[in-house]
C-alpha cells in the first residue's frame, strides 16, 4: 500500500479501510501497523472509519457480556435427548433407502403444486379431443398415427414447460435449497411423461373398446414416439429454450407427413426411408434414443443455476 508523503491519498489505494479489523485486533505485522498509525494521523476518513469499527466492537461486546452463559445441566440434557446420529458409510442400506424414498417422495409431491398448470390442462385437452374424434370415427378403424398425434405432441409441448424462469415463479426460492436443479428437472420429467402416459394408456383402452380390440396396436403406436419426442424436446428447451424445443416437434412432424405422403427417394434408397419410418415406430432403437435424450436433457442442468 502506498501512501503520499502529504497524507491525503495517492489514489483509492492510499485508505487503509482493508487493514483496519487487523489493527483493532492488533494482529497487523510491525511494519504494517507503523504505516497505518502514520495513515491515520493525516487521513481524516480513516480514523473516523476507525472510530465507527472500534465503537461497534465495543458495543458487540457489551451485548455478548450481557447474555446469560447456558448451564452445564442444560447442555448435558440437550446431548442425552438429541438423537443419535450415524456416520452415513455405517448406516444399514435399508434406512438408507427409506430415507431417500421419502425424499423423493416429498419433492415428487412439492413439484405438482409448483409446476405450471398448462401442463395438465393441456394434455388433458389433447386427450379428451383424441377421444372424441376417436369415438366419432366412422367407417374404419380409428387410425394409430392420429392418436399418436396428439400423444406426442401434448407429451412433448408439456416437456417446453418444465424449465426455465420464464415457467417457474418460484425458481429464485428453489436455487436458495440444496436441492439440486437437476433433481427438480427429473422429478417433473417424470411426473409429466408420467401424467401423459396415464391420460394416453385411459383414451386407448376407451377407444380399444369401441372398437373391439387393438389395445396393443394402439399403445404401440405412440410410446416411444412420445418418449422420444419429449426427451428431444426437453433437450432443446434445457440448452436453446421452449421455442426450440417447439419448432423440433413441428418440424418432425412435418417430416412425419412428408414420409407418409410422399414416395421413397431413391437417391436415398429404401433403407434410409424404412430406418426414418422407424423413429416412429416403438422399437428398441427408439425406446434407447429417447433414454438417451432424456439422460442428455437432466445432465444438461448447470449444477448451479443462476437467473437473469
Amino acid at each position: 500500500m502506498r501512501l503520499d508523503s502529504g497524507g491525503g491519498r495517492s489514489g483509492e489505494a492510499a485508505h487503509v479501510s482493508a487493514l483496519l479489523p487487523a489493527y483493532l485486533r492488533r494482529t497487523l505485522a510491525a511494519d504494517d501497523a507503523v504505516r497505518v498509525r502514520d495513515h491515520l494521523d493525516a487521513c481524516t476518513l480513516c480514523r473516523d472509519e476507525l472510530a465507527i469499527r472500534g465503537a461497534l466492537v465495543r458495543r458487540t461486546g457489551e451485548e455478548m457480556a450481557a447474555l446469560a452463559v447456558p448451564s452445564l445441566t442444560l447442555l448435558d440434557r440437550v446431548w442425552q435427548e438429541a438423537p443419535p446420529t450415524t456416520p452415513r458409510a455405517h448406516r444399514p442400506i435399508a434406512v438408507t433407502l427409506r430415507r431417500q424414498s421419502a425424499w423423493a417422495w416429498a419433492l415428487l409431491r412439492a413439484q405438482v403444486t409448483l409446476l405450471p398448470p398448462a401442463i395438465w390442462a393441456i394434455s388433458a385437452a389433447a386427450m379428451a379431443l383424441a377421444l372424441i374424434i376417436g369415438l366419432a370415427w366412422n367407417g374404419h378403424t380409428f387410425p394409430p398415427l392420429v392418436l399418436g398425434f396428439f400423444v406426442t405432441t401434448s407429451a412433448a409441448g408439456g416437456a417446453t414447460l418444465l424449465y426455465g424462469p420464464e415457467h417457474d415463479p418460484a425458481l429464485e426460492v428453489a436455487l436458495a435449497t440444496q436441492t439440486r436443479p437437476r433433481s427438480v428437472l427429473l422429478c417433473r420429467f417424470v411426473l409429466g411423461l408420467g401424467y401423459n402416459a396415464c391420460l394416453a394408456l385411459g383414451v386407448t383402452f376407451l377407444l380399444a373398446l369401441a372398437q373391439s380390440g387393438g389395445f396393443a396396436q394402439l399403445v404401440s403406436s405412440w410410446v416411444g414416439p412420445m418418449v422420444l419426442l419429449t426427451g428431444l424436446s426437453l433437450l432443446l428447451t434445457v440448452r436453446r429454450g421452449s421455442v426450440a424445443g417447439i419448432a423440433a416437434i413441428s418440424g418432425l412432424w412435418c417430416l412425419r407427413l412428408i414420409l407418409l405422403l410422399a414416395a421413397p427417394d431413391a437417391r436415398w434408397g429404401p433403407h434410409v426411408w424404412s430406418w426414418l419410418g422407424a423413429l416412429w415406430q416403438t422399437t428398441p432403437l427408439t425406446l434407447a434414443a429417447a433414454a438417451v435424450l432424456c439422460l442428455t436433457a437432466v445432465l444438461a442442468v448447470p449444477r448451479e443455476t443462476r437467473t437473469a
